[in-house]
C-alpha cells in the first residue's frame, strides 16, 4: 500500500471511530456521518444517510438552525490551515 492510500485509510478510521458526531451535509442532505456515535445513539448509517437534516431537528429549533446556516461563513470565505 502506498503512502497516499495508507493516509486515506488512517484518516477514514479516525473519522469512523471518533467519539464525536461528525456529519457532512450538502443541500440539507446528510452525505456522511461517522458510525461510532450513531451506534451509541441507536442509529445506523442507513437510518440517517441521504435524509434531510431537518428530519432530526426539533420543529421549534428549525428556524434557529436555518438562521445559522444563512449567517455562517461559506467555505470559500475560510482559509484552510
Amino acid at each position: 500500500m502506498d503512502g497516499k492510500n495508507n493516509n486515506y485509510v488512517q484518516y477514514k478510521l479516525l473519522l469512523e471511530n471518533a467519539n464525536d458526531l461528525i456529519i457532512v451535509i450538502q443541500d440539507n442532505k446528510i452525505v456522511f456521518v461517522n458510525q461510532k456515535p450513531l451506534a451509541d445513539l441507536g442509529y445506523s448509517k442507513n437510518d440517517v444517510s441521504d435524509k434531510n437534516i431537518f428530519d432530526f431537528i426539533h420543529v421549534d429549533d428549525r428556524e434557529k438552525v436555518t438562521e445559522f446556516q444563512i449567517k455562517k461563513p461559506k467555505m470559500k470565505d475560510c482559509r484552510m490551515i
